[in-house]
């Protein structure tokens, strides 16, 4: 049964378009999508010298607009709300089995190099600070071949020729990027 059939035979027994192209759109998402569903997106952003409930914000919003989408998402913040306590993030030198610079280091190369098949950067709240973590996974993810989608504005830090060569699209804003990434999920050729 089509989309367009399903939610004429809901109407016809009494429910809102609305509610049967949400419904629709839910059962498509979860049963027929299956290349989107597969599809993984690595989020990277700048994380030392911010708080943690300011990083888990923009997280939670990039992952709860991409998961709607139909893309799973993964971050290098994944099962690490043990750091909940941190004011300001550091650059290195945690004592948590799994936050050491090594656990770092290995665990966001294999989730960009061998799991992602995306690699969103958005280094728009980077300020004044080069965001080394997220420069070294991008460069990861282009040697890696992986599809690599950056959020540099006019102006930002990352503006530069390495940065740029290792991204394959880059966007000013993320709002641009957030376009893109809904024509990729639609498949909008």
């Amino acid at each position: 049964m089509t989309i367009i059939e399903w939610t004429l035979s809901g109407l016809l027994c009494g429910g809102s378009i609305v509610g049967m192209l949400w419904l629709a759109w839910t059962i498509l998402t979860k049963k027929e999508r299956k290349f989107i569903k597969l599809m993984k997106v690595y989020v990277g952003l700048p994380i030392s010298g911010r708080s943690y409930d300011d990083v888990v914000l923009e997280i939670k919003t990039k992952r709860n607009f991409l998961n709607d989408l139909g893309y799973t998402v993964l971050t290098p913040m994944d099962g690490k709300s043990y750091l909940r306590n941190e004011l300001k993030f550091k650059s290195y030198d945690y004592r948590y089995p799994t936050s050491t610079n090594h656990a770092i280091f290995e665990r966001d190369c294999w989730m960009v190099a061998e799991q992602a098949d995306i690699v969103f950067m958005d280094f728009t709240n980077s300020g004044d600070t080069a965001c080394i973590g997220g420069i070294m996974e991008l460069a990861i993810a282009s040697y890696a071949r992986k599809h690599t989608v950056c959020v540099i504005p006019i102006g930002n830090i990352h503006n530069h020729a390495f940065v740029l060569e290792a991204s394959d699209v880059v966007f000013e804003s993320t709002d641009y990027a957030i376009e893109y990434f809904i024509k990729l999920a639609q498949q909008d050729v």
